[in-house]
């Protein structure tokens, strides 16, 4: 975008948004008033249901909360087959998100993410499932099975949600287990795709009742089978992308008495999988590797095996005592995930065949060619300890608060060992020839190792007070101290001079680094309700991730290479407006928000084969987000959201020097943030007729547009190319119908109608991560 432009959107979008949802009212009082004196021609107000979410860390309808937020219900999500984050993204406003391999998700809202691929980094987006922290970089592909909703808090959430959410936050909130009944489901699909193989799915839950009114159990589990899609030309093996995912949750719950409430969860997900559905397209010469002949939508160039294994696993006990004034909760949970496996680089090895070749001519060795390509042996994890404690006011009038406490441990490890074994016979050679070549050589390129610790106490507070029967003003504050320790290990072949010195190795082992940083944030906001069902809102919030240090330290720091980086926030201004019309039968909410990153955690390229994390320079967001959900008919539902965005870093940051002389800057002013679509938009409607008392059928159809983004930070131009990528837009649109035969419901669905190819990350070392082409299969359930 033009900066002038942008400044110009930034400057006037908060007045133009004010006065546009401030204005909102006093054309529609009337309106409102009327509704009370007519009936809706939808019919009654239960239409669309009310939703309760847990935003504000209590039980309130969504329409209520002065906080942009979405809620996807668990129905919607199994009436429409969804799996994943992808199967939902478009029906929040803002929220956007990239994946570098099918098990994990890179999240973004508005416009935030993490800048840097640092393994200890936090993300710039919460996520939650149920209690549990589960906040990373890339977050796991959680199961969307059983679940009783998801919330997207769209905007910062310091103040309540702590650490990582500063562009907002995702919940993941599960069925709990009920004292009623036994009962259930149990689903099972069949698909394939174009292209690809055949695909399995099958999941399912139950609710079991131990003792009355006293104790229950809720399980709930599925499978995965994914045939995959794309065929790797380096082998010759097809659909070498397929892989195979399951899980199973437990939770149980028990109420010795009506004031006492404790919930215990346990969960575990493992995906295993091959190559990542990533492929060298033909319409992007430019992504084309040196050396690389073969392209297509469903192609891959991999020499080596490759695999990939995802492990996740939660543990969560919510203790709730209810002393009639107020509910005290104690939530202590434990998150764990491991990832290893191996990657094949071989794209990689096409750049070091082409440093290598002039040595091996001049030897009169010919051409160097790395047979085996190069493999990186990896395997990473996270394990979190929270334990929180809160008190959580009653009384829906007067004062609301909300104050507690909070501990967090994080320890994070990595490792990787990036090897090339036909290099080997070239070291043999140069020590033959009495050259410089290393006798201890093995193969490997680069070995680096990181080990990080994190430790967070903080206390938060956060209190509403209704003024009058129509305006509440709210504020909040959150103090934290954070500890960070961590300490690198890298080594590394010189390749800075491909010659006689090419097999030096270079050894850098920084001694163990400490570093600790306290702050505090804020929250205020007010609310005014011109009507049971109309209320405007604005807000002013903080939001803040940790520093840390850095995972891959440089094997020749200079003077002034960090060791550890600090952490950054933003501050965001809002105003919305929420109002429902027609009884109910007609949902329209909109928001206008501008903010201010500071301190922004970088990743620094300069630094040569272990880029540094770096605070340099902020960025300028801005934007305009709408929902819109309607009751048509009594079986015809409808729904639209539509979001603008402009997110552009504020000024020049990491300055270098070209090979010709000139200054050139690693982050520019203007320059788009990462994953920030400009434009998305999304529709979609749902019909159901009953067609007897036992038989009806159902339609929905939903259709989504998302605008250009960036894939990272870093241009091609700063001599560091292979990770910047501008992803394309795109229309992705899905259909099906549904017959109900009593408990029983078939559905027959087409995933991706238009064969859209859609990209969701990439780079010019690893290629386009992209959607599954058209997908056609069969959908069962049965409930019980």
């Amino acid at each position: 975008m033009n900066n002038k432009v942008g400044l110009t959107l930034r400057r006037s979008v908060l007045v133009t948004g004010s006065a546009a949802l401030l204005a909102a009212p006093f054309g529609a009082s009337a309106q409102a008033d009327g509704i009370a004196r007519t009936e809706s021609p939808a019919g009654p107000a239960d239409l669309i249901e009310v939703i309760v979410v847990t935003a504000a860390k209590r039980e309130q309808n969504l329409q209520d909360v002065a906080v942009a937020i979405t809620a996807i219900d668990g129905e919607q999500l199994a009436n429409t087959g969804a799996t994943d984050i992808s199967d939902f993204v478009a029906r929040a406003p803002g929220l956007a998100f990239q994946r570098a391999d099918r098990s994990s998700n890179q999240l973004s809202i508005r416009g935030l993410t993490s800048f840097t691929r640092s393994a200890s980094e936090f993300p710039m987006v919460g996520a939650y499932f149920d209690e549990v922290p589960i906040s990373e970089t890339s977050i796991p592909d959680i199961g969307l099975i059983d679940l009783e909703r998801v919330e997207v808090l769209r905007g910062p959430q310091g103040t309540l949600y702590g650490e990582g959410s500063m562009g907002g936050t995702i919940k993941f909130i599960s069925v709990k287990p009920n004292f009623e009944m036994i009962e259930g489901f149990t689903t099972a699909g069949a698909s394939t795709t174009r292209s690809g193989g055949e695909n399995y799915t099958v999941s399912g839950a139950v609710n079991l009742p131990l003792v009355e009114d006293l104790a229950a159990v809720r399980i709930a589990g599925f499978y995965e089978d994914d045939g995959g899609f794309v065929d790797n030309a380096g082998n010759g093996q097809e659909d070498e992308d397929a892989y195979e995912r399951q899980g199973v949750r437990i939770s149980v719950l028990v109420e010795p008495t009506d004031a006492l409430s404790v919930n215990l969860t346990a969960m575990h997900q493992l995906f295993e999988g091959g190559i990542p559905s990533n492929v060298f397209p033909t319409n992007d010469p430019g992504l084309t590797p040196p050396g690389l002949t073969t392209f297509g939508d469903e192609v891959a160039y991999r020499l080596s095996p490759t695999f990939s294994e995802d492990e996740a696993s939660i543990f969560n006990g919510v203790i709730s005592y209810d002393f009639g004034f107020a509910t005290l909760t104690s939530s202590t949970s434990y998150y764990d995930r491991e990832r290893n496996g191996e990657l094949d680089e071989t794209t990689t090895a096409r750049t070091v065949e082409a440093a290598l070749t002039p040595l091996t001519t001049t030897l009169g060795l010919g051409p160097f060619v790395l047979t085996n390509g190069i493999q990186t042996v990896y395997a990473s994890g996270n394990e979190t300890f929270a334990q929180e404690v809160r008190l959580t006011s009653n009384d829906d009038t007067g004062l609301r608060y909300t104050v507690g406490a909070y501990y967090r441990t994080r320890d994070v490890f990595s490792d990787s060992d990036t090897r090339a074994s036909d290099i080997i016979p070239l070291n043999t050679t140069l020590l033959g020839l009495g050259l410089s070549g290393n006798p201890d050589y093995a193969g490997e390129l680069q070995i680096a190792t990181a080990d990080v610790s994190y430790r967070q106490y903080a206390v938060f507070g956060e209190a509403t007070y209704a003024v009058t029967d129509q305006l509440d003003v709210t504020g909040g504050l959150r103090y934290f101290e954070e500890r960070v320790r961590g300490d690198q290990t890298a080594v590394a072949i010189d390749a800075s001079t491909p010659g006689p010195t090419f097999l030096t190795i270079i050894t850098s082992s920084f001694p163990e680094v400490e570093t600790t940083e306290d702050k505090t944030l804020w929250h205020f906001g007010a609310s005014y309700h011109f009507a049971d069902d109309l209320m405007a809102y604005l807000s002013a919030a903080q939001g803040f991730r940790p520093g840390g240090v850095n995972a891959r330290a440089n094997p020749t720091p200079g003077a002034d290479s960090p060791l550890a980086f600090e952490s950054d926030e933003v501050t965001s201004y809002e105003v919305g407006l929420k109002s429902q019309w027609f009884d109910g039968a007609l949902t329209l909410n909109a928001a206008a928000y501008i903010s201010d990153l500071s301190d922004a955690q970088f990743e620094d390229v300069r630094d040569g084969l272990f880029p540094v994390v770096r605070n340099a320079g902020g960025a300028d967001i801005s934007g305009l987000e709408f929902e819109a959900l309607a009751a048509l008919t009594r079986n015809l539902k409808f729904g639209a959201t539509l979001s603008f965005l402009d997110a552009e870093f504020s000024q020049d940051a990491l300055p270098f020097t070209t090979p010709a002389g000139d200054v050139n800057f690693i982050v520019l002013d203007g320059q788009a943030l990462p994953v920030a679509r400009d434009y998305s938009a999304s529709v979609f409607a749902d019909w159901r007729s009953s067609l007897s008392n036992t038989i009806g059928f159902t339609a929905y159809v939903d259709i989504s547009y998302a605008g250009e983004a960036e894939v990272s930070t870093v241009r091609a131009d700063t001599g560091a190319p292979g990770t910047f990528y501008t992803l394309d837009d795109y229309v992705l649109a899905n259909a099906q119908v549904g017959l109900e035969i009593e408990d029983v419901i078939l559905t027959l669905f087409i995933d991706n109608v238009s064969d859209e190819f859609v990209e969701y990350g990439g780079t010019v070392a690893d290629g386009i991560s992209r959607n599954k082409p058209r997908t056609i299969g069969l959908r069962a359930r049965m409930d019980f």
